[in-house]
């Protein structure tokens, strides 16, 4: 038996939320057996869904620095704005390293979770 994602709310807003979405099994039987396994599938959704928003904001800070390149070639180095823009370059940097550092811990925990559940999968035999 396959498990069904359903969200326990009729939003798309709370749908999409990590704490409304939840997996259930058609047959209750199975869920009672493996009670881990929705929380498998749950982790790795939540991890997919934080590594989407960490990305997003990772393009937003990406963008950003090619504005500041091009400011900081038409600009003179004396200029007080120079200064500011190479400051702000130097800061989103260290926000760049931290950010691809935690989407490569949340694409971990996603890839162990989708493992124990299609480990489960290659496992299971239904009687």
């Amino acid at each position: 038996m396959r498990p069904v994602r359903r969200a326990t709310s009729s939003s798309p807003a709370a749908a999409s939320s990590a704490s409304s979405a939840a997996v259930h099994f058609r047959d209750a039987g199975l869920a009672q057996r493996f009670p881990l396994l929705p929380h498998a599938l749950d982790a790795a959704a939540r991890a997919r869904r934080e590594i989407g928003e960490l990305e997003r904001q990772l393009k937003t800070i990406t963008d950003d620095q090619a504005r500041l390149r091009a400011n900081l070639k038409e600009m003179p180095s004396s200029a007080a704005a120079y200064k500011r823009y190479l400051e702000k370059f130097d800061q989103q940097e260290t926000q760049i390293e931290e950010y691809q550092a935690s989407i490569k811990k949340l694409q971990a925990v996603e890839h162990d979770q989708r493992k124990k559940f299609d480990d489960f999968l290659a496992d299971f035999s239904a009687e």
